[in-house]
């Protein structure tokens, strides 16, 4: 495995509520689901399309139903991305949340 030197990086977590009706696909729909919200990095924080990676850092599932769910960055440039929300079948989000971390 090879090293990799990082010069800048950000930090952050963002949170979506579909109990409390933000993204109410996520709570009352069946199928394939998706929410995206649009993180702004700061101006000038890199200067070309930085490395992001996400974790789920918070759930709050309705336990008759199956468990599934899944994080991604998507479309990341030097002022930000999408991070975006992905649940299936009959999964129904009452609360997610993703930390991520951004490196150049």
């Amino acid at each position: 495995m090879q090293a990799t030197q990082v010069t800048k990086m950000l930090t952050g977590s963002v949170q979506i509520v579909p109990y409390n009706g933000e993204f109410p696909d996520l709570l009352n729909g069946n199928g394939a689901r998706t929410a995206s919200v649009h993180v702004d990095f700061p101006p000038k924080s890199f200067q070309s399309a930085p490395q992001v990676a996400v974790s789920i850092n918070g759930l709050d599932i309705n336990n008759n139903h199956g468990l599934r769910i899944q994080v991604s960055a998507a479309n990341a440039d030097q002022n930000g991305f999408n991070l975006v929300f992905f649940t299936w079948a009959d999964t129904q989000v009452n609360l997610c949340s993703a930390a991520w971390v951004a490196f150049e």
